[in-house]
């Protein structure tokens, strides 16, 4: 991978996990999840949602488990920031 294209990855990493952090933290000052620093868990979220789209597409059926792997990835969100 060239560095521009690692710089590219890179960057939408820090930006999904930047967006999960926001939500997390709006959620939080509305009550509904306790107030703390999300930062550590939005981008170990961003990491399990990675392998989980790497393991999901190496497999052969990967296009009739769609609505399986985001219904994963959704409930892995949601868990991790109620805690």
């Amino acid at each position: 991978m060239s560095s521009d294209a690692e710089a590219h990855r890179r960057a939408a990493i820090d930006r999904f996990a930047d967006l999960l952090a926001l939500e997390a933290t709006q959620l939080a000052e509305r009550g509904l999840v306790p107030r703390r620093d999300h930062r550590l868990t939005a981008t170990a979220l961003v990491g399990a949602i990675n392998g989980l789209i790497n393991t999901w597409t190496a497999d052969e059926d990967w296009q009739a488990r769609v609505d399986q792997i985001i219904d994963e990835a959704a409930r892995l969100i949601v868990l991790a920031i109620r805690l």
